[in-house]
């Protein structure tokens, strides 16, 4: 759907692409769209653009199996790298053992004054 609220977003459908290890073929904008290009992990098309998703599915049954495996490769790096289940709660966890800090550091500040 071309809406805004979906823009924002990276479906979980995609994840679940890059983590198959399958080049995607999506018609989508956005977040979405961005992490399948700059991840060369497969091809895009806006919402909604039919022809677009024709022409991307045709691009690729006219790649080399040797280009869609590598595809698919980038897929894997890119689900490994920023939608592995431990490194997203290490993420976590770090950005509120800093809003910890910062919030001591603040409170220790207010005191001095």
């Amino acid at each position: 759907k071309d809406e805004s609220i979906f823009s924002m977003t990276i479906p979980g459908k995609i994840q679940s692409y890059f983590a198959a290890g399958i080049p995607v073929v999506a018609m989508l904008n956005g977040e979405g769209a961005e992490v399948v290009k700059i991840s060369r992990s497969g091809l895009t098309c806006p919402a909604g653009d039919h022809d677009g998703l024709a022409a991307a599915v045709l691009e690729l049954s006219e790649m080399t199996g040797e280009e869609r495996e590598a595809m698919g490769r980038n897929g894997l790096d890119v689900s490994a790298r920023e939608f592995d289940r431990g490194t997203l709660i290490d993420r976590l966890e770090g950005w509120i053992e800093k809003l910890k800090v910062e919030a001591i550091s603040a409170s220790v500040s207010k005191e001095r004054q």
